[in-house]
């Protein structure tokens, strides 16, 4: 598939890894590259969704259908 998992990012968790994978706090605290980034927060998953494409762009953040976020990938950009 070509898809490689190289973070977690999860503020308020206390653990270094989540089923082998490294945890981060921040987008920022990501010391290794990534080309996209998928939303799967349940209780704030717009706020983060919309976050997370003001800082990398809407082509590189991805949310589930189950977040039910369609609505925002269709906003304009913010300038």
């Amino acid at each position: 598939s070509g898809v490689r998992i190289v973070g977690v990012i999860d503020a308020d968790n206390s653990v270094e890894n989540f089923a082998g994978i490294p945890v981060f706090a921040s987008i920022d605290a990501m010391g290794v590259p990534f080309d996209g980034l998928m939303v799967t927060d349940i209780k704030n998953s717009a706020e983060i969704y919309l976050s997370a494409v003001d800082r990398l762009g809407a082509d590189r953040v991805v949310a589930p259908a189950l977040l039910g976020l369609s609505y925002l990938a269709q906003r304009e950009p913010v300038s």
